[in-house]
């Protein structure tokens, strides 16, 4: 008695574990997704940011070789141009060539045709985040999918060891039945009691046992060890996400508006003879990899969120 009920007791949690299971897939799939796109923002906003300091990088090579027609500036100045130019073709042809891997994973996963274009904003707005550390703790005990799925394996294992106990004792079935005897001509029921005694007394169960017991310690091992690394997880992407958003205040309020005057002020400069060309060259390269890191740290703060969603369950 009790073996049916444990039974289905195990059966319930398997199917419980099986929509977690579904959920957590589901849940990690979106996120993969997510993370590509914003891969595929910022490789986006670096070809349109490289291709417009290429325009720029081509009429200071025009001022340089009009310098230089007028022995105003050496021919230095005309191979360094070229030089740049071709570091700008080699990023250009890399970002290309991984901006259209990035497309044909998007398609792979949505699993829709690889040719379709997938376009990104012109600018990515970030996503408000003012969670704390310890709420977002509690929300791996309470929500996390991945975690749920462990849970429901330490439950499935606990109901195990109860169900491998009872192999101690001996089953029965009770069975009626209607009978009839055509000879005599008379109608009936009998009743039947069947015992199974187990085999090995003692031997096989306790090895049973003993197997249910180590299972169980496994998997409230792993459950542990899965709560430490969602744990992880969470609290490294909510130190980059702020790390993230000081940088992006840095260079929108500071780093950026001074590189840009910095190099338009030199370019007035050049002209009139007040700064040679490296000058000029070094703050449009300057100029540009505070716009590449600016992009760079904007995906990056959305790619962390997509982390705590997919560690949580939830959509921030």
């Amino acid at each position: 008695p009790g073996k049916l009920y444990a039974r289905w007791k195990i059966a319930k949690i398997n199917a419980n574990r099986a929509d977690a299971e579904y959920l957590a897939v589901t849940i990690s799939m979106i996120s993969q997704l997510k993370r590509k796109y914003y891969d595929l923002y910022f490789v986006n906003k670096a070809i349109s940011i490289l291709e417009h300091n290429q325009e720029l990088l081509a009429n200071l090579g025009q001022k340089a070789e009009e310098k230089y027609g007028s022995r105003q500036a050496p021919e230095q100045d005309i191979f360094r141009v070229q030089t740049e130019r071709s570091r700008f073709e080699i990023r250009l042809v890399s970002l290309k060539q991984e901006q259209q891997s990035l497309i044909t994973d998007i398609n792979t996963i949505v699993n829709r045709n690889l040719d379709i274009n997938v376009t990104t904003p012109d600018q990515l707005s970030l996503t408000h985040f003012e969670h704390k550390a310890e709420e977002l703790n509690d929300e791996i005990k309470r929500r996390s999918p991945h975690l749920n799925v462990r849970r429901k394996s330490v439950a499935k294992a606990k109901a195990g060891i109860t169900l491998s106990k009872m192999d101690y004792f001996s089953d029965f079935e009770l069975e009626a039945e209607h009978v009839k005897d055509s000879k005599v001509d008379a109608v009936g029921y009998q009743v039947i009691l069947k015992a199974t005694l187990p085999l090995y007394f003692l031997d096989k169960q306790n090895k049973a046992v003993q197997e249910s017991i180590a299972r169980y310690h496994a998997d409230l091992e792993d459950f542990q060890t899965t709560y430490q690394n969602l744990g992880y997880r969470v609290k490294n992407a909510f130190l980059i996400i702020h790390r993230t958003n000081q940088l992006i205040k840095i260079l929108q309020e500071t780093l950026l508006p001074q590189a840009k005057e910095t190099f338009a002020s030199s370019q007035v400069a050049y002209r009139t003879g007040g700064v040679d060309f490296l000058t000029v060259l070094n703050n449009l390269l300057t100029l540009q990899e505070n716009e590449l890191e600016l992009e760079e740290e904007i995906s990056k703060h959305e790619k962390q969120i997509t982390e705590i969603e997919e560690a949580l369950g939830i959509f921030l």
